[in-house]
């Protein structure tokens, strides 16, 4: 079968759902394309360690071009995705239109403000390298200034940062922002001492890492303690100003404001019982049908997912050929 023949698959988004997808999906007889508005993938679960300084931005990303490399069946066009049109099976970006057989949209998901789209600014999230460069020059920003602050005569005040939210993101930003101020920053100021500052984590539920066991989101707390982080469970933030984290109506005075709560789907904005899905949001057939609707997504296993996929797109390949 040519590439021609063979049914067409779009791929939206390189992330891990995305690449999993192209990766699965090109060893069977398909023609696959992949859209992403970068051209590279992005290691997320280390972009904390870029935030604060502890590894260079080429070190947690690949070309998507060349982690795809293996797979004659796949292209990659470096676009943004403007819209869908599902009754006429296309995919409208900024320069194109792209027909689809089969569409996979894995675009991955945005930080949620809590209706407070106002607060991004102050309390940039961590989902982006270039994320974590803002978040990286806003904390050793703050110690250079208030270095420069006391030799001029100014009283010596512990800087303060808060993160906000206590998942996996957050607990390892706080403990790694502890760890900077305490060992490795430690004889590299005159006038300040980095030892002296406070780290908050905030989590507005009753423990952190949530997601987990009770056990291990204990140990994960007292090992933050130990590091040297305040650990404020229960806290939940009700507003963020310039300088000032407010905890109910107690304001908490901070120099810098990092968000790492609960994330919100970016594909559809489908509603929050879906938000658990990484892997695929939708997938709709050549027919306009579901061939994995979001609640088989959400109760199905990944492999039992690629297994209906599969069986679908030989399905239908079976067809085209045919004829």
């Amino acid at each position: 079968m040519d590439s021609k023949s063979r049914p067409r698959v779009v791929v939206v988004g390189a992330g891990f759902g995305g690449l999993t997808a192209a990766q699965r999906l090109a060893h069977l007889p398909v023609q696959i394309t992949v859209v992403d508005r970068k051209n590279h993938h992005t290691f997320q679960p280390l972009l904390y360690q870029v935030a604060t300084a502890g590894l260079s931005p080429g070190e947690i990303a690949a070309p998507i071009r060349w982690i795809l490399r293996g797979h004659t069946n796949i292209e990659v066009l470096l676009e943004e995705v403007r819209d869908f049109n599902l009754k006429e099976r296309t995919v409208i970006t900024n320069e194109q239109v792209l027909g689809y057989d089969y569409l996979v949209i894995a675009s991955g998901a945005s930080h949620a403000y809590f209706g407070h789209p106002e607060w991004e600014r102050l309390a940039p999230g961590l989902k982006t390298i270039e994320d974590a460069l803002e978040i990286r020059r806003r904390v050793l920003l703050a110690f250079e200034l208030a270095e420069r602050q006391v030799a001029a005569g100014v009283p010596d005040f512990p800087l303060t940062f808060v993160v906000v939210g206590g998942g996996p993101t957050g607990t390892e930003l706080a403990g790694t922002l502890a760890e900077i101020s305490r060992h490795v920053l430690a004889n590299e100021f005159r006038s300040i001492d980095p030892a002296r500052t406070k780290i908050v984590l905030l989590e507005g539920g009753p423990r952190v890492l949530p997601a987990y066991s009770e056990d291990l989101s204990r140990k994960a707390q007292e090992q933050l303690e130990r590091l040297g982080v305040e650990v404020r469970t229960s806290n939940i933030v009700t507003g963020i100003e310039p300088g000032v984290v407010l905890v109910g109506k107690t304001p908490l005075i901070t120099n810098v404001v990092r968000l790492s709560c609960r994330r919100e789907t970016r594909a559809l904005r489908w509603s929050s019982e879906h938000s658990k899905i990484t892997i695929f949001v939708s997938l709709w057939n050549l027919e306009g049908s579901w061939s994995c609707s979001l609640a088989i997504c959400a109760k199905a296993s990944a492999e039992e997912l690629f297994r209906r996929v599969r069986d679908t797109i030989l399905r239908t390949a079976g067809r085209k050929e045919a004829r």
